[in-house]
Parts: C-alpha cells; sequence; structure tokens
C-alpha cells in the first residue's frame, strides 16, 4: 500500500494567498482581542484640583492616615461606602483608608508650590467631589506649622474616562496585529512553497 505524503492531502494553496490568509486572520485575532479587552474594562475618571502649598509641606502629609481620616469624616464616607456596597454597618476607618489612598495621587509640580490633587472612580461626579473635599481639607488645616494651602482650582466632574484609553489601546492592537500578521503571513508563505513540492521539469 503506497503511502501519500501527508502535505499531498493539503488543498493546494498559492504563497500570495496563504501570506494573505494567515496574515490576516492573525491581524484579525490579536485586534478583536485588544477591541474586546479594552470595551469590557471598567471605565475611570479623573478629576483634578490643584493648591498652592508652600515648599517645605510634604505633599506626603496628605497622604497620610490622620488626613485621610479627616477626609472620611468629612464625607461621611464610612456610611456613604458602606450603603454603595450593600453593607448595613459603616466599613472600617482602615478600609476607607486603603480605599482612599489607592484612588487618589498627590503631584507637586517640580520647582513650584503648585500641587496636584488627582482621584480617580467609577463615577465622574463622586471624582470631583471626593478631590475637591481633599483640597478643602487641606486648605482647613491653617494651623499646620509649615505653612497654610490655598485652593487655586476646584475639580470638576470629567466629561470622559481616563482609562481606559480606548483609542490608545485599539491603535497599539491593530499594530501589534499587523506586525504579527506579516510574520506570519511571512511562515505560511513559505509552507504553501513546501506544500506545492518542487516545480516540475520541463523536457
Amino acid at each position: 500500500m503506497n503511502s501519500i505524503p501527508w502535505s499531498a492531502k493539503l488543498p493546494p494553496m498559492s504563497p500570495m494567498r496563504a501570506f494573505i490568509t494567515v496574515g490576516s486572520g492573525v491581524f484579525l485575532f490579536i485586534f478583536l482581542g485588544s477591541a474586546l479587552v479594552t470595551y469590557l474594562m471598567p471605565e475611570m475618571f479623573r478629576a483634578r484640583a490643584r493648591v498652592v502649598a508652600p515648599a517645605s509641606a510634604h505633599v506626603e502629609l496628605l497622604l497620610s492616615s490622620k488626613f485621610l481620616q479627616e477626609v472620611s469624616q468629612h464625607l461621611d464616607l464610612p456610611k456613604a461606602l458602606a450603603a454603595l456596597y450593600g453593607q448595613t454597618e459603616p466599613l472600617e476607618d482602615r478600609r476607607v483608608e486603603n480605599l482612599l489612598r489607592r484612588s487618589m495621587q498627590v503631584k507637586r509640580a517640580r520647582g513650584t508650590n503648585l500641587v496636584e490633587i488627582l482621584v480617580y472612580n467609577r463615577s465622574a461626579a463622586e471624582a470631583a467631589r471626593l478631590a475637591n473635599a481633599i483640597a478643602e481639607v487641606a486648605a482647613a488645616q491653617a494651623a499646620r506649622p509649615e505653612g497654610s494651602i490655598t485652593i487655586v482650582e476646584g475639580a470638576v466632574a470629567p466629561s470622559a474616562p481616563s482609562r481606559p484609553n480606548k483609542a490608545l489601546n485599539l491603535a497599539l492592537g491593530a499594530a501589534v496585529g499587523l506586525f504579527l500578521g506579516i510574520m506570519a503571513g511571512g511562515v505560511g508563505a513559505k509552507l504553501a512553497v513546501g506544500f506545492e513540492g518542487p516545480a516540475p521539469k520541463v523536457e
């Protein structure tokens, strides 16, 4: 019984057709996968408040446990967050503190007294409310020995989410998909040449 080479069982395909078929398949797989992941990610809004703080005032103070507890009390966050999570008892202060710290950033512009307070939240209005509350509590502590803090710009509810960056993610997905598609298409074209076997001899 004569054995038939496995490559001979495959349908004939020209190198160009193999390049286009394999390359476009890999491109679509990568691009559509990145698009799916992007649109499944939860949207996060970023609100920004700005304050002027003396150079001697360390911005780390705005991330301290004592300061975050004051913000929590100012907004009654233990009860508000408990209602958000469907709990009847107020959240523990430590848990509220950790949630606040993970959702905010404090950055000083290099060489200036300007400090940015950034807050991320799934709600645009809540992000702005938290950023303004942090700035207000900081400004209310006028007796701080290193100097007072003054609000120069209040936070407003952002109109669009900052995360995920859909345009950037889709562009990266297209670029990576195109690169890998070309590479895979080249491999497919080479394999197609091998499947076709050597060209017939002309006598």
